[in-house]
């Protein structure tokens, strides 16, 4: 549906600024302030509960188990506490790759199953999805100087990057890797 709103010069040139700052279009920007306004008023009367979605298989290969599955289920506790919370694009990308593969898990996770979990994540009202936006560069070059960071370890350079660029404080990852990132407090939700 179209309609026409009058905004305050003011606003719109804040909401053009912010549109361009995450990357995405005014459109976008209004649709999810919106959804996260009327998500605000209806979470105190519905609470919201994470879709499950089991695979199949037998699990990690062997020599790649880490951690326990409870621990893993801290994150339908992230997803159902109301909160906001965010993932970054690459990591949806990650998982996808890493559940589908054959030398990680035994047997592979069929895609149609890693893309039904995925899209029980974007349900979840409270999620965020991030990515790079403009300023990415000098955020992402800052931290690969800092943590003298190289060949396969940029790509968790560039998630870091990412959620620093968007004021995430806190990154869940069993990768340690991440340990090279200053400016971001990252906790295993494995240990």
């Amino acid at each position: 549906m179209k309609t026409t709103f009058e905004i305050p010069d003011a606003l719109f040139k804040k909401l053009k600024e912010l549109a361009a700052a995450r990357g995405t279009s005014l459109k976008a920007l209004v649709e999810s302030a919106l959804r996260q306004m009327l998500g605000n008023e209806t979470r105190g009367r519905q609470r919201y509960r994470l879709r499950k979605h089991t695979f199949r298989g037998k699990g990690l290969q062997r020599g790649l188990q880490e951690g326990r599955w409870a621990d893993v289920r801290g994150f339908t506790g992230l997803a159902e506490s109301g909160r906001d919370w965010a993932i970054p694009w690459p990591c949806i990308h990650e998982f996808l790759a890493i559940t589908t593969h054959p030398k990680i898990f035994s047997p592979p996770t069929p895609l149609a199953d890693a893309l039904e979990q995925v899209s029980c994540w974007l349900e979840c009202p409270t999620l965020v999805l991030i990515g790079e936006a403009p300023e990415y560069w000098p955020i992402l070059s800052s931290v690969l100087r800092s943590g003298k960071i190289i060949g396969p370890r940029i790509h968790d350079a560039r998630v870091a990057a990412i959620c620093q660029q968007h004021g995430i404080e806190e990154l869940w990852s069993a990768d340690r890797d991440f340990g090279r990132v200053t400016g971001l407090a990252v906790r295993n939700p494995l240990v």
